[in-house]
């Protein structure tokens, strides 16, 4: 019976190993599995209170990772979701993390009917601010209004008064109660309170003083 060629083995071998090191890339981050089946308006909250930063999602499918990294290890993790509920979240290797953060997304520049200006979310205490575009109508005003956070759009369906559906981008509506003082308009989404500034003149002074 002829023997195989032993040049076979090495390459074996080799395949073994590269096979290997994909599962290790993918492997679960043990510390993280409590976040399995969370809904994703809750992950940001838990991911940031453990010092880990949001750096982007990666391109493609629906299915595509969210990436973050750990402030400590500077470790790429990734999150992926099925129907806004966290399917797995896992250790990607680095590069993708790197891509995302080079690729990290910014608000669309604004339409005829909107402006640039600056919004954020408080996130046990602590306030994060960003560059978005807001649309349409003026608080509280008949029609709709259009925010555009870097990562995620949120709609407002203006129902009289203080009152809209506050709809965010995969996720289903919800009725809040928005206030608006000094230039800033504020809601509350699923006990996370986001703020924008809604005025013109406001906006452009915040900008300013963001960057």
């Amino acid at each position: 019976m002829p023997t195989r060629p032993l040049a076979f083995v090495p390459a074996v071998l080799a395949v073994s190993l590269l096979a290997a090191v994909a599962l290790a890339a993918d492997e679960p981050v043990p510390a993280l599995q409590d976040l399995m089946g969370a809904k994703g308006a809750s992950v940001e909250t838990t991911m940031t209170n453990r010092g880990y930063t949001y750096l982007g999602r990666g391109q493609g499918a629906t299915s595509a990772l969210e990436y973050w990294r750990e402030t400590k290890t500077s470790g790429c993790v990734g999150v992926r979701y099925r129907d806004n509920r966290v399917q797995a979240v896992v250790r990607p290797p680095n590069a993708e993390c790197e891509k995302a953060a080079a690729n990290r997304p910014s608000a669309p520049a604004p339409g005829t009917t909107g402006f640039s200006t600056v919004c954020g979310v408080t996130v046990e205490g602590k306030e994060y601010r960003y560059k978005c575009t807001v649309e349409g109508a003026a608080p509280g005003a008949s029609g709709r209004t259009t925010l555009h956070f870097p990562d995620n759009s949120v709609t407002l369906e203006w129902r009289g008064g203080d009152r809209a559906a506050a709809t965010f981008a995969g996720m289903s509506p919800q009725d809040v109660t928005v206030t608006t003082a000094e230039g800033v308009t504020r809601f509350t989404f699923e006990g996370k309170p986001y703020f924008y500034v809604s005025d013109r003149g406001a906006a452009a002074a915040a900008l300013d003083t963001l960057r």
